[in-house]
């Protein structure tokens, strides 16, 4: 400070003193102070460094839904964000060898591998006992079952396949009970023994009278089951309620919080929750939550094949058991060690801090690390590690196992912490990738290179089928990385035609026109929006984004009045079933896009998903400002041809300022760097209708200002599809 001298004189000596005044003295060294051997003499030696102790926690052994999650977005050509990516499930969900303990319930390995210089990977594993299924405590099980519009199609046929599954798998004395949800709550099965269980009857049931349809309210699905679950409780069994969801909840006014306490009270009684998730809008966070606080799995489906994978006796005794609970690994390293990266869930000084797992069966936590240790070779091997495992059975009191090992003892190269190492090198790479693709290429390239080099590497020795998998996705990844999202049916790389973006079949459409007074400002094709790079199109390349204003206005909240008058409100006869009232209302900016389309001859339903932004929110809400986002459809199947809003909030508003998706406390919203990062959106919502198959049908999307023209509103469009299953006629969010 001062003027930035260095306070250094010509000859690097202490600056001279001013005249008059005597330099100042040094300071005195401390009386403790080391002080310098007299000349002659070797240094005294010294001290030795205290050990490190940290307190670990893996997450509970059997949630694993992050790298199945991953594998389906490669798989499906898409970015996988870095947010998804829980590099502790990777572990839970590839398998390993290690042997299960030989005394008591606990046992511990622990493994140290070189990776050159003064790193090394150090895996250590918490293993429960072995457990056949006969050997399982007699399930009593309550099914918790997501029949919301978002659930429609694939997602529902998963559902259904795994209770098939599920229910087969039950021995006769253990119990099942359904519950289904979705704007409401029923009981579909009482709590009612395998043996005496009509299963052609549920069977029945799942494929006629649970047809997805409706909103989704999660809190009141799981109250239910709770309750159910609470009524039918088993002393010496497994009691479990097992929810079956995409986990994208649009009603309801408690947050998660309270949606997990549901789980978190009914713990006390041992009724542990299993999230089973599916779909392509499933809510990750909300999911990982839930399951968190429930004590139980959080896993995916995203085939027919990770269904049976589940459903295989030795997982499903791990899914759905319980070894030990309570579990938090101590861990004490020897002087000379320090830790470079944790890759579990949660790393501390202190135990209080670390919150207390579960351990299944069949199955182990893998706490994973890299360490560094810069002793001489021979006072490295000497130095000794000690873990001590906390943990509580079921039923008894609290425990601990402990094992005390030399780094000579670890150190090697076992094929469990060479696969280890190789599937956190996986997992790390793809927290890496950044997006977009064509702005990070040379980065991306560089560490999806290293991790398949790796790899590869470990599995020239291993050839273990699953990293050989893991190879193949990273060769998948690669190819997205380099070139970007691919999509051979998409039509919109090179062109921005609005049926096109919004990747519509050119066999179906008839005719696609522009409707507003200046289009060409607020109708556009963007493959993002501003700087957002969270808001990604959902098929092929571009969306469609429709405006009350410039789109991609730096300021939305500043007067973007395209026209120079008023129009009518453009508001149609029905929102949905009901008859709407027309008041006449003059609106501002209205802006549309018109697709005359003919249905294939097999399509049953269609859906497309949007995104509605608002500079009015939330300024404005209730102020009579309500920019609003109408989807109308003349279809001679619906209410007889006349013009039917078809997009609306589960209070049956349409999507406007004032609608239901903007208080959305439970999705995320990505709004940062859209120019309405301080406003409001609904997130992406999909909206399903029914149709005939061969039918002519006209869709008007269109974006209007009320009240004014001053703060603007955009609906981003994007994936519009046509299905083979039937549909109520829904607007869901996805996550």
């Amino acid at each position: 400070s001062g003027g930035g001298a260095s306070g250094k004189g010509p000859g690097g000596g202490a600056p001279p003193a001013k005249k008059g005044k005597a330099a100042p003295k040094p300071p005195s060294p401390p009386a403790d102070a080391a002080q310098p051997p007299p000349p002659g003499q070797k240094p005294p030696p010294a001290k030795p460094a205290a050990p490190t102790v940290k307190f670990l926690s893996a997450d509970d052994s059997n949630s694993c839904a992050s790298p199945v999650i991953a594998r389906k977005l490669i798989e499906d050509g898409r970015y996988v964000n870095p947010e998804l990516v829980r590099t502790y499930e990777f572990l839970n969900y590839y398998t390993f060898a290690y042997p299960p303990p030989a005394d008591g319930p606990v046992g511990i390995t622990a493994e140290l591998r070189a990776l050159g210089g003064d790193s090394y990977d150090l895996q250590i594993a918490v293993r429960g006992p072995e457990r056949a299924r006969a050997e399982m405590l007699p399930l009593n099980a309550t099914l918790v079952l997501d029949t919301s519009g978002s659930m429609v199609g694939a997602p529902y046929a998963l559902a259904r396949g795994f209770i098939a599954g599920f229910v087969a798998g039950l021995r006769p004395e253990e119990r099942v009970a359904l519950v289904s949800f979705n704007r409401s709550a029923k009981v579909v099965l009482p709590p009612t023994r395998r043996a005496d269980l009509d299963v052609k009857r549920l069977e029945q049931q799942l494929a006629e009278e649970l047809a997805p349809n409706d909103i989704t309210d999660l809190e009141q699905g799981l109250a239910l089951a709770y309750e159910t679950a609470g009524k039918g409780y088993k002393a010496g069994h497994a009691n479990r309620v097992i929810l079956i969801s995409d986990g994208a909840t649009n009603a309801g006014k408690k947050g998660k919080a309270l949606i997990a306490k549901h789980a978190e009270d009914s713990e006390r009684q041992g009724i542990y929750l299993t999230g089973i998730a599916l779909g392509d809008g499933f809510d990750d966070s909300l999911m990982n939550t839930v399951t968190d606080r429930g004590r139980g799995a959080y896993v995916f489906l995203d085939r027919p094949a990770e269904v049976g994978r589940l459903l295989e006796p030795r997982t499903f005794v791990a899914t759905f058991d319980v070894a030990v609970k309570d579990v938090r690994l101590k861990m004490v390293m020897p002087p000379g060690w320090a830790m470079k990266e944790f890759h579990g869930e949660q790393i501390a000084d202190t135990a209080a801090e670390i919150v207390p797992q579960y351990l299944s069966p069949n199955d182990q936590m893998i706490y994973h690390m890299t360490i560094s240790c810069p002793l001489p070779p021979a006072e490295r091997d000497a130095g000794v590690f000690t873990f001590e495992a906390e943990y509580r059975p079921i039923p008894g009191a609290a425990a601990v196992a402990k094992r005390e090992t030399a780094v000579a003892a670890m150190l090697g190269d076992s094929p469990t912490a060479a696969k280890g190492g190789a599937i956190v090198r996986y997992a790390e790479a793809l927290k890496k990738i950044r997006y977009p693709f064509a702005d990070h290429r040379e980065a991306n390239l560089a560490a999806l290179a290293a991790a398949v080099t790796e790899i590869t590497a470990v599995n020239a020795r291993l050839n273990d089928p699953e990293l050989t998998e893991v190879l193949e996705l990273l060769g998948k990844y690669e190819t997205v990385a380099r070139h970007g999202e691919q999509w051979a049916t998409a039509r919109d790389q090179d062109s921005d035609d609005p049926a096109a973006v919004l990747g519509i079949d050119a066999n179906s459409v008839r005719k696609a026109s522009v409707v507003g007074a200046k289009p060409a400002l607020a109708v556009k094709a963007l493959t993002r929006l501003r700087a957002s790079t969270r808001l990604l199109p959902l098929e092929g390349y571009k969306f469609l984004a429709v405006g009350s204003g410039p789109v991609g206005n730096p300021s939305p909240s500043g007067s973007g009045m395209l026209a120079d008058g008023t129009t009518k409100d453009p508001a149609p006869a029905f929102l949905g079933d009901k008859p709407l009232r027309r008041d006449g209302r003059r609106v501002y900016d209205c802006h549309q896009v018109v697709i005359e389309l003919t249905a294939p001859p097999s399509a049953r339903s269609f859906s497309f998903d949007f995104n509605f932004f608002s500079a009015e929110y939330p300024q404005y809400v209730n102020a009579n400002y309500n920019d609003t986002f109408y989807a109308i459809l003349e279809a001679p199947s619906t209410n007889g041809g006349k013009p039917t809003n078809i997009s609306f909030d589960p209070k049956h508003n349409a999507i406007e300022v004032d609608n239901n998706y903007f208080e959305g406390e439970f999705h995320p919203i990505p709004n940062t760097g859209t120019g309405f990062d301080r406003h409001g959106s609904t997130g992406w919502l999909r909206t399903t209708w029914p149709v005939r198959g061969g039918e002519q049908l006209r869709l008007t999307f269109s974006v209007h200002d009320e009240g004014d023209a001053v703060f603007d509103s955009l609906a981003v469009l994007d994936n519009f599809r046509w299905h083979e299953f039937a549909a109520v006629g829904t607007t869901d969010p996805l996550n």
